[in-house]
């Protein structure tokens, strides 16, 4: 805090595999500490966090190694914080590119910008991509058109420009089983059981005051149960065997159990399908869709925090790219790093969310 007000840039390499650590010095830029500062992991670390936000670019060593030295050139600095606005990627190419500063205005000439840089990507060599493993052009045309083009199919001409491919499926190294907070930080008790005790317990919703709307579901798939739900009933398809299953209760609800049983259902049809637990890979990208004000749930500037990540980024689901991506939701639902004015009904989603991710993690690790 004694840097504020100074004109000072800090920059910290961590060279760490410890989570704590790590977690604590990225906490600080959520932190209102009034400076600047870059937390950069380690190269293979940091290209997986600009590739979950800006997926078209190779995170080149020199880039890297430009950051580590301090100096500060503004898009570096969001690579790996959010995808670029249109400005902000003018202003990389600029940098990246020895004529970038010809390029046309992206915001206002999409195909002739695209057109540019596929014409200056034909002067710079291949560099090797740590998280696709191999050399790649440095900007993938494809996926920039895709993150940027609002829907216009790509030129005919550009559709030959070399691509990247996709990142390889490789097995995710074996981890303690997250089954919450880490070294013996509990969550509040919000939930009566987990998960892991019943997987296919989805309480049936009942009557209650809080609005139970649903967002638009992720991937175009039905509701939990497969049945129709606007009269609260269902299609069971296990018969009596799923019928005897009891659902469990939350211990601790916010006014009334009926409440929490709500809540707990609406998240469990955005979590469950037939009942399965989704993909990782789908719960991931479609986060943003639990947070407030869906089901109900009073709104809270904390949730605004989170950077939805593209589906396309995850579908592959390449075991680091995947594990770079849950630990940024941990993160982001870890009990030690919500803010203490949260009502009970947002530490229970935050709660149930953080079990339902620890589960689908352990599917996907299995």
């Amino acid at each position: 805090r004694s840097f504020a007000g100074l004109p000072v840039w800090i920059v910290i390499r961590l060279c760490t595999d410890d989570d704590s650590v790590f977690d604590f010095y990225h906490s600080l830029n959520s932190m209102q500490l009034n400076i600047s500062v870059d937390v950069l992991d380690d190269y293979f670390g940091e290209a997986l966090e600009v590739y979950l936000q800006n997926p078209w670019l190779t995170y080149p060593l020199p880039i890297h190694r430009i950051r580590e030295i301090g100096f500060y050139v503004p898009p570096f600095d969001q690579l790996d914080d959010r995808p670029l606005s249109f400005t902000q990627l003018h202003q990389l190419f600029s940098v990246i590119f020895e004529h970038g500063s010809t390029l046309p205005n992206p915001q206002y000439d999409w195909v002739g910008f695209l057109r540019g840089t596929a014409r200056l990507l034909t002067r710079e060599q291949h560099y090797f991509n740590p998280v696709l493993r191999t050399r790649t052009p440095l900007v993938d045309i494809r996926r920039l058109h895709a993150t940027y083009g609002r829907g216009m199919k790509l030129p005919h001409d550009l559709q030959s420009i070399p691509h990247f491919p996709e990142p390889p499926k490789t097995r995710a190294p074996v981890v303690n089983k997250p089954v919450g907070p880490a070294q013996g930080t509990k969550w509040p008790s919000a939930m009566g059981g987990s998960l892991r005790t019943n997987p296919n317990a989805i309480p049936k919703p009942q009557s209650a005051t809080r609005s139970t709307s649903m967002p638009n579901q992720p991937f175009g798939q039905s509701n939990a149960s497969g049945g129709n739900s606007s009269n609260g009933t269902s299609n069971t398809t296990n018969g009596s065997n799923a019928q005897s299953q009891q659902p469990y209760v939350p211990s601790n609800s916010s006014s009334s159990p009926s409440d929490n049983t709500a809540l707990k259902y609406s998240i469990l049809r955005w979590a469950v399908a037939s009942n399965q637990l989704r993909p990782i890979d789908q719960l991931l990208s479609s986060l943003q869709q639990t947070f407030p004000p869906a089901f109900g749930t009073p709104t809270h500037a904390y949730f605004q925090k989170w950077r939805p990540i593209s589906h396309e980024v995850l579908k592959q689901r390449s075991a680091p790219v995947i594990k770079r991506a849950f630990r940024k939701a941990k993160f982001f639902l870890h009990p030690d790093k919500l803010p203490r004015d949260m009502s009970k009904d947002h530490l229970f989603l935050c709660k149930m969310l953080w079990d339902i991710l620890a589960d689908a993690w352990e599917m996907f690790d299995a």
